[in-house]
């Protein structure tokens, strides 16, 4: 399986071995006048039940890939979300946006409640994107203030 995320506003999940699209999901929008908005980015975590997807409009949609659902919309930013990225072992979701921050949100409690959210880093610049490290509890960020940045969160 793969996601892939469109300018049609879409997100559509493929099946290799069918070599066909097995879903078609329309996000919903957080905005009440809107339809959607293009998909910036895609994140599946690493057990394949949770998919995140990062929009145009500063929102994220939050799906129930295994029950085919929509958990919940939330905007952590103010611009365009440019990269979501869960964490290695997928109790964290690391947001990256075009008003410069990086978001970090806890995905360990009620997922169809609020997420807790804080900003954990910012740019000078938008950001581009983040990345986090595979064993340690720190993320890279680059940004269109052209730096590339190691940052260490402290131990939880």
């Amino acid at each position: 399986m793969f996601v892939s995320g469109s300018q049609d506003r879409t997100v559509r999940v493929w099946d290799l071995r069918s070599r066909g699209c097995v879903n078609r999901l329309q996000p919903p929008s957080v905005h009440t006048a809107s339809r959607g908005s293009p998909v910036a980015s895609l994140a599946v975590e690493p057990s394949g039940r949770l998919l995140v997807s990062g929009h145009e409009d500063s929102s994220c949609v939050l799906y129930d890939l295994r029950g085919d659902r929509v958990i919940q919309a939330f905007r952590p930013h103010d611009g365009d979300v440019r990269s979501v990225r869960f964490s290695p072992h997928a109790f964290y979701l690391l947001t990256a946006g075009y008003d410069n921050r990086l978001v970090l949100s806890d995905l360990q409690g009620d997922l169809t409640m609020p997420l807790p959210s804080v900003v954990v880093a910012q740019h000078q610049d938008k950001v581009i994107t983040g990345r986090w490290h595979p064993y340690e509890f720190s993320f890279l960020s680059t940004g269109a203030d052209k730096t590339c940045t190691l940052w260490a969160l402290p131990p939880v």
